[in-house]
């Protein structure tokens, strides 16, 4: 049985970060596309083998999509005001894929 977990471990990472700058805002959106990649693995090896383990991943990606997400929203309002017309466009398509990222995961759990 292999579960796969993105290699950041820090499961409280978005809540205690200081540091609000749009490169801090991409690297998130990023780590959210390592989460949902784990959350679709785990969801093969749940209806492979019907994982305890499995859902137990799911769950716990679901939740720190939802962190991200968060902390996301509440911080792009400020950071996007202080950048470039490009760096804005970056920033605007982090907080889309993450919306998207984020439903991913509510829709994976839902199955699961």
């Amino acid at each position: 049985m292999s579960v796969s977990k993105h290699t950041d471990r820090s499961r409280k990472r978005p809540k205690s970060i200081t540091y609000e700058s749009h490169e801090e805002l991409t690297r998130l959106a990023l780590k959210a596309c390592l989460i949902a990649r784990d959350v679709t693995f785990n969801m093969l090896e749940l209806l492979r083998n019907s994982s305890r383990m499995a859902f137990l991943a799911i769950r716990d990606c679901e939740q720190e999509l939802d962190q991200i997400e968060r902390y996301i929203d509440e911080h792009m309002p400020g950071a996007i005001t202080q950048v470039s017309e490009s760096k804005a466009r970056q920033l605007l398509a982090s907080l889309k894929a993450i919306t998207d990222l984020e439903r991913i995961g509510d829709l994976v759990l839902g199955v699961a």
